[in-house]
């Protein structure tokens, strides 16, 4: 018997999203806090990075390896360049720096059964701090419409 997707609930700073939990043996997002806030764009989940870490909760029943799919556009803070410098990090330990283009991306990142928090802070200094649409923030990465896929270690 398959378990059937639940709806959960989760409230990020004002706004709320409801995403799918799913069944056993896979990894879910329970929390993402950003200093620069959570949106939507084209329907689907984005957030900026600015020159603070985004911090991502995710939850996961046994030990594996993670890869997070997202699409990612280089900020109007950092105009003209080709990519941009992100670190990921997690609270087990786990570090990698990586170069980032616009477009499709997978990064892969170890976990271990329970709960990681995953850092994601852009490396870039801003160039600019004047944005086209006069927004304050310091916009240097999106990222949009993120999804899990999740290995378990004994696969």
């Amino acid at each position: 018997m398959v378990d059937a997707p639940q709806k959960e609930m989760i409230h990020v700073r004002d706004l709320v999203w409801y995403t799918e939990v799913p069944p056993t043996g896979q990894a879910s997002i329970i929390r993402i806090d950003n200093p620069n806030g959570l949106e939507t764009y084209d329907g689907q989940s984005f957030f900026w990075l600015g020159e603070e870490s985004a911090k991502i909760q995710i939850v996961v029943e046994e030990s594996g390896l993670l890869n997070v799919n997202a699409e990612f556009l280089l900020g109007p803070s950092i105009p003209n360049q080709p990519s941009s410098k992100l670190r990921i990090a997690t609270d087990q330990g786990y570090q990698q720096d990586m170069i980032i283009a616009s477009g499709k991306q997978t990064i892969q990142i170890p976990v271990r059964a329970g709960t990681t928090i995953v850092s994601v802070t852009a490396l870039d200094k801003p160039l600019t701090r004047q944005i086209p649409n006069n927004d304050p923030r310091t916009l240097i990465l999106g990222i949009k419409g993120i999804w899990l896929e999740f290995r378990p270690q004994n696969q």
